[in-house]
């Protein structure tokens, strides 16, 4: 999944700069582009703790499926994100960027 969300972002990347996305389509890149920057975010502080899926799903109380599934950029809401941080003993922050 997540190199699917990858290629896509390349995708609409090309055709934004050439100007031939909608409305939607502009709303549907940036989602993928969220949703991947922030399952980069939860793989990268896992690696740098040394906390695997497995580890990860039994500080939540869940599978180690469903983690895999986070990564992937499924079932992806801000609950999930932010227990998903907790979980890691880390904070979202949120910084927003006018385009």
């Amino acid at each position: 999944m997540k190199e699917t969300i990858k290629n896509n972002m390349k995708k609409y990347s090309f055709l934004n700069k050439q100007g031939y996305l909608t409305m939607e389509g502009k709303k549907l890149y940036r989602r993928e582009e969220l949703i991947l920057h922030v399952a980069e975010c939860i793989a990268e502080l896992m690696k740098k703790k040394g906390i695997s899926n497995v580890a990860l799903a039994r500080k939540m109380e869940t599978t180690r499926g469903y983690i895999t599934q986070l990564l992937n950029g499924q079932n992806m809401t801000l609950k999930t994100v932010s227990d998903t941080f907790i979980a890691l003993d880390a904070r979202v922050v949120i910084n927003v960027e006018e385009i």
